[in-house]
């Protein structure tokens, strides 16, 4: 075969279109223009032949529109049902087109997802057992932006069609399906045979834990993690060592699961995170820096292997899935958060340390160790000695424990307003006091406290500056109470940012922003238990 001849044929294998997904909108007439504007919004899908959409506007004049109703509806591979007062009180609605796509989605012919227009009492209806859209079920007219919340809709409409075309093309290849739990028949993978890509809020559950050094908090999701329950506890320190920290943590565990009235047999996993850098395999706290003799931060904790006492401890067998707590506030971010469709971003969290996480290719980047402990860069030759060992490293200026020491001692403002003579409003106090009065006594003005924030932020921007030069990424995301409570840090952090970085990396535009998840380190820890019990079924090779 001559080369053109086989590009020929390669180019027309390759082209071969992908069959299009049918889309039915049930919807009250009196939410025409949120419709409308649906549909406005699902176009690129529609113009990529990805989806077809049907509604019944489309109905010529003198047509049986029952008839015409009905055949669609059997037709449709998804109904999306817009929930609002008056859909709700369409007894056509309810009684023709809801009970036959509820019918469809139990028998498993039609994906049905209800989008929440406005605020209603649904559910405790049978449509409370399905996955809403837009994300947590909030109504669309309850964003601040309804664009915003429609671009949410078609992300989670545009994921269920992807998954429904893999399905279609790959025929009869068992996978483990994320949301569902289980795996797939060649049956249900068939055209006409469509699983329930979204898991009840009642079947399976997923639990996120996120061990901070001052608190914990715990997640209960579905396993689209979407939240079914949460807690955070604040009487909560590492500094107790591990041994009393995890028998802490299996009793809250046990209680919280209890009273979200959920078994254990419904949770599929336990995604932990947690603070340090860990051992290779996931397992343990590794102490910063063989110059340490311990991790100081995390005492009692080096040697513990931490899955292995934790499941001692519930007496469980349910999978454990381990990793660091800034790995997992960036998978949050990454696949539920602001960083959404973002291939490569660095999530940054400021606390009593500094840590980064990295999303390189759409994938979490471990290195061969413990990549992005973004706190341990040197920063300030012959500064202050790190608990890592070495000197000047970012956390010695600009982790929480060095702003509270500037704030109360005043050496950034003295640095800033040589021969002041104001003294800090928390002069003489540094034993006793915390960041969050640090970032109270900023908000009131005190020169000091917001002087400190600055510098702290100056010299984050700065080392960002340098991944910045480094792998130039789309995002970066920066998260900590010193973020999400002043302005301080962040302002100057941003500056920083840009003056470091070289022009060529700064225009080819890195996006520097806050979270947009409340608690991103446990949703990233959810993350990682779909993410991670769904790698454990490979693909078959195909032939």
């Amino acid at each position: 075969m001559s080369r053109v001849a086989h590009y020929q044929l390669k180019k027309k294998v390759c082209m071969q279109p992908i069959e299009s997904v049918k889309i039915f909108i049930s919807y009250a007439h009196a939410d025409q223009k949120l419709r409308k504007k649906l549909q406005d919004h699902l176009s690129p899908l529609t113009h990529s032949g990805m989806i077809t959409i049907w509604q019944d506007q489309e109905i010529l004049a003198g047509a049986n529109w029952d008839d015409h109703i009905r055949s669609r509806l059997k037709e449709a591979d998804v109904v999306l049902l817009l929930v609002s007062p008056c859909f709700m009180a369409s007894d056509y609605c309810w009684d023709s087109e809801v009970q036959k796509a509820l019918e469809g989605h139990k028998a498993g012919t039609v994906q049905v997802i209800p989008i929440i227009l406005k605020p209603v009492h649904w559910k405790d209806t049978p449509l409370g057992q399905l996955q809403a859209l837009p994300t947590g079920g909030k109504p669309v007219t309850k964003w601040s932006n309804s664009d915003a919340a429609f671009e949410d809709v078609v992300r989670g409409i545009r994921e269920v069609v992807a998954k429904l075309q893999t399905i279609w093309r790959n025929g009869p290849e068992d996978k483990w399906d994320a949301h569902e739990g289980n795996k797939l028949s060649g049956m249900q993978k068939r055209k006409g045979q469509i699983p329930n890509i979204h898991l009840s809020a009642d079947s399976r559950c997923i639990i996120g834990v996120d061990i901070d050094r001052s608190h914990l908090t715990l997640l209960l999701t579905d396993s689209a993690a979407n939240i079914i329950k949460e807690e955070s506890l604040h009487s909560f320190d590492t500094s107790a060592g591990a041994r009393v920290c995890l028998t802490r943590v299996a009793d809250e565990l046990q209680a919280f699961l209890e009273n979200s009235g959920a078994t254990w047999e419904q949770v599929a996993g336990i995604g932990l995170a947690t603070p340090g850098p860990l051992t290779p395999d996931l397992r343990m706290v590794l102490s910063p820096s063989q110059k340490a003799l311990s991790a100081s931060q995390m005492p009692g904790w080096e040697r513990i292997d931490i899955r292995e006492y934790l499941e001692h401890r519930l007496k469980k067998k349910i999978p454990i899935y381990l990793d660091n707590d800034a790995n997992m506030g960036a998978l949050g971010e990454s696949r539920y958060g602001a960083g959404r469709d973002i291939a490569n971003l660095v999530y940054v969290k400021v606390g009593m340390g500094i840590g980064a996480g990295l999303i390189l290719n759409g994938q979490l980047y471990h290195g061969t160790g413990s990549a992005g402990e973004l706190g341990h860069l040197v920063v300030e030759e012959k500064g202050e000695v790190c608990n890592c060992g070495n000197q000047g490293c970012l956390e010695t200026v600009a982790a929480e424990p060095a702003i509270v020491k500037d704030a109360c001692e005043g050496l950034s403002l003295r640095a800033s307003f040589p021969g002041s003579t104001q003294i800090p409003a928390l002069a003489g106090r540094i034993d006793k006091v915390n960041i969050a009065e640090v970032i109270e006594a900023a908000n009131n003005s005190d020169k000091a406290s917001q002087a400190a924030l600055k510098r702290a932020g100056a010299w984050i921007g700065r080392a960002l500056g340098a991944v910045i030069n480094l792998i130039s990424p789309a995002m970066i995301l920066v998260d900590g109470d010193v973020i999400r409570k002043t302005d301080f840090l962040f302002d100057a952090l941003k500056d920083s940012a840009q003056e470091s970085s070289l022009l060529a990396a700064w225009v080819g535009g890195v996006k520097i922003t806050t979270c947009k998840l409340e608690k991103p380190v446990a949703i990233g820890a959810v993350a990682n238990v779909i993410k991670s019990i769904s790698n454990s079924y490979p693909r078959k090779r195909k032939r």
